[in-house]
């Protein structure tokens, strides 16, 4: 009886002795096959760009805080730079507690032959200088586009006119108190328009080419002829100053 107790035991011992390195084993491998959270950011960096890496390259720079809005007091920056494609970054800065606060920021986009050319001047006749910068020409540089910034006092901020390089040659009409265009082409085209929620919108204008046709256009935005003159079109390329009565910019 002694010696199977003996034998039961010795077989026990056996057992637990077997178990215990597979126990071990199989710890190991868990341990193999486990990475830290660090140790996975680290391996995906190798693998991906840094985004940050891809600065847009910088064509062009413009700074005044001397002529634009309320002088000393407020900056405007324009960057005109390429990333896929160009396009020009405006930053409008107040002084405030000695320090410049960049307080509004737009991109617009260009086309890649033409500079800033920036103008300042007041184009609504408010008594506050306003600014644009160009985005383009056509018709071998007769038709000048730009996109225009008009200078808020009240609220001391930029709005953009958001359709201003739609038009060509564009400025703004004393006589009117509006916009006015110039198109050129074979002939040419004199367009007049309202400043209306950020946007211009056409409602009047004259066509010279064989004839010379001045037009209104009605809510509805229908042409009504209101005049036309075949006698006097020799010269094609005029810009008038107003419609009714036709009358003729004077540089």
């Amino acid at each position: 009886m002694k010696e199977i107790l003996v034998i039961i035991s010795f077989i026990i011992l056996v057992s637990c002795i077997q178990k215990k390195p597979s126990k071990e084993l199989k710890s190991q491998t868990n341990a193999s096959t486990v990475t830290t959270p660090t140790e996975t950011i680290n391996k995906a960096s190798e693998n991906i760009e840094d985004l940050n890496s891809f600065v847009p390259t910088l064509i062009e720079k413009y700074i005044d805080s001397l002529s634009f809005g309320n002088k000393y007091k407020l900056t405007i920056e324009l960057n005109q730079l390429f990333e896929d494609e160009y396009f020009v970054n405006i930053k409008f800065y107040k002084l405030g507690n000695q320090i410049w606060n960049n307080v509004q920021e737009f991109n617009v986009e260009k086309d890649p032959i033409t500079g800033l050319e920036v103008i300042i001047a007041d184009f609504n006749e408010d008594g506050y200088n306003d600014f644009s910068f160009q985005n383009g020409v056509t018709a071998r540089g007769a038709n000048e586009l730009r996109t225009h910034f008009l200078f808020d006092s009240n609220g001391e901020k930029l709005n953009l006119i958001k359709n201003s390089n739609e038009y060509p040659n564009l400025r703004f009409n004393p006589d009117l108190k509006c916009y006015d265009s110039w198109l050129v082409y074979g002939g040419s085209s004199t367009l007049f328009l309202r400043l209306e929620n950020d946007l211009l919108t056409e409602f009047a204008g004259v066509d010279c080419n064989e004839i010379i046709e001045a037009y209104t256009i009605d809510k509805n935005r229908k042409r009504q002829i209101i005049s036309s003159d075949s006698l006097n079109c020799e010269n094609r390329h005029r810009r008038y100053l107003n419609y009714a009565p036709l009358i003729e910019w004077k540089n």
